[in-house]
């Protein structure tokens, strides 16, 4: 016989073997079948709906749990409901259990932790003893792990003293700025440089650059801010946004068709001139109130405005160098200074024509 025939034969004795032994057979057990026979069934259905898939492995123990329920699944066998007990009153781990409940087929206890603090766990993990606190533990773990002792340390111009308190696990120190004053500080903002003294860096460093910048100790008539004794007031900019300043821009725009007087341009970026200066009108008129401001006449008379185009008044973003306050100064021009302006300089219009 030759070797292939002997294979041959020895294949046919081994699956004849395996099919003829019975289900708690050694060699059932070693080698299971991936199908399933119908007394594995039987006994599957009627434990399973008994005692759920524990149960039907003690009776199955050739099968995982992952295959008895997978199985029972397809055949729509349902485990019985877990008991519910009441666990209200008890003690886990230094944890009282305030009440049970259930919540998407899992029992769930409300606890007061050691601590104080209420939260929320899992039935089967208070009883196992994986939760044993409200993560108190953890941090209380992790700070004794990496609490360092910073007294008699210094941190820029700070000097630890003493330790001041732990709240919620983070650390606070006491410390003697140079300066005299005392600050607590977090640890975590001594050790990365974020806090270096009590505050008086800062300062002298703002006093410092402002120096250097010429505008430290410059106000009124030395500051490089400084407009002339006619500068705008809070009085004035809050005039500028009144309803009857707009209503006053309007009818000048109107009156003048919305074209600037003295180029004939239509409907650009206009904006309303004062031939007498607005300041200077505000000075004579000595107005000091709001409601001065919108009883004055002259402040509002028509006559005094005139439509010009933005390039032509403020040069803007065009920087005109034609433009009135680019020639004269916004706040100590004159009402000649406009009419010289306006005719010393031939308009553009006048060279279209």
């Amino acid at each position: 016989m030759t070797y292939i025939e002997l294979a041959g034969e020895s294949l046919v004795r081994f699956s004849t073997l395996f099919i003829s032994t019975s289900v708690n057979s050694p060699i059932r057990r070693i080698m299971p079948g991936k199908r399933w026979i119908e007394e594995d069934l039987d006994r599957l259905k009627e434990d399973y709906s008994k005692g759920g898939a524990s149960l039907a492995q003690e009776r199955l123990p050739h099968r995982t749990i992952a295959s008895i329920c997978g199985q029972a699944r397809k055949m729509g066998i349902s485990a019985p409901p877990r008991k519910f007990k009441d666990l209200t009153g008890q003690v886990f781990n230094g944890n009282l259990v305030l009440r049970t409940f259930r919540e998407n087929g899992v029992t769930r206890c409300e606890c007061e932790c050691y601590c104080g603090k209420i939260f929320i766990a899992r039935a089967t993990r208070l009883k196992s003893g994986h939760t044993k606190s409200c993560g108190c533990l953890q941090k209380q773990g992790a700070h004794e792990r990496f609490f360092q002792d910073l007294t008699g340390q210094r941190f820029g111009r700070l000097v630890v003293i003493e330790l001041d308190r732990i709240e919620n696990w983070i650390t606070y120190w006491r410390c003697l700025c140079d300066c005299g004053n005392y600050k607590v500080v977090r640890a975590a903002n001594l050790k990365n440089g974020y806090t270096k003294s009590c505050g008086c860096y800062r300062i002298e460093s703002g006093k410092r650059l402002a120096k250097e910048n010429h505008l430290y100790g410059k106000c009124g008539k030395d500051s490089s801010h400084w407009k002339g004794e006619a500068c705008k007031s809070r009085l004035q900019k809050r005039i500028y946004k009144s309803s009857k300043y707009a209503e006053y821009r309007k009818k000048c725009f109107k009156r003048d068709n919305y074209t600037c007087q003295y180029s004939g341009e239509i409907g650009k970026r206009l904006n309303m001139h004062h031939i007498k200066p607005f300041v200077q009108i505000w000075k004579e008129n000595s107005i000091s109130t709001y409601e001065e401001a919108m009883a004055c006449e002259e402040l509002w008379d028509l006559d005094n405005v005139i439509t010009l185009a933005e390039r032509y008044h403020m040069a803007g973003k065009e920087n005109d160098p034609n433009s009135f306050h680019n020639l004269y100064d916004n706040h100590n021009c004159t009402k000649e200074d406009f009419f010289n302006w306006f005719l010393a300089i031939q308009p553009i219009r006048n060279s279209k024509e």
